[in-house]
């Protein structure tokens, strides 16, 4: 080979060198970058995973608050129709009273007709 060739060969070898090099900068670049932005991914994956399990533990927190107000709202009615059961109670036993003292009328009124003697 003559030497134009292989100094020719040996320049074209340089440039590609050079160029590879370039190349490889740039790569290692975007290699560096993207490091750092799988970092940010990690970081942003976890903040995600921890959300999720907060949820998780304040759903759960909202389903015992719910049934301990489902609770209070049974106790608070169960005190609020207290009264009323007591006055229907009595309003009960005040018209049996009534229903007695009238049926006791009539029966002696029956029976003061049936046997005049007994109930003079």
């Amino acid at each position: 080979m003559p030497e134009e060739v292989k100094i020719k060969e040996f320049t074209e070898i340089a440039e590609r060198c050079k160029s590879n090099s370039h190349r490889l900068d740039k790569l290692e670049e975007n290699v560096e970058k993207l490091a750092v932005e799988n970092k940010a991914l990690y970081s942003l994956a976890s903040s995600v995973e921890k959300i999720s399990i907060n949820m998780d533990y304040l759903k759960s927190s909202l389903d015992e608050n719910s049934k301990d107000l489902k609770d209070m709202r049974t106790e608070i009615e169960n005190v609020k129709s207290a009264p009323l059961k007591n006055k229907a109670n009595v309003y009960d036993k005040v018209v049996w009273a009534i229903l007695g003292a009238l049926g006791m009328g009539i029966l002696y009124f029956l029976l003061a007709e049936m046997f005049p003697v007994m109930f003079k």
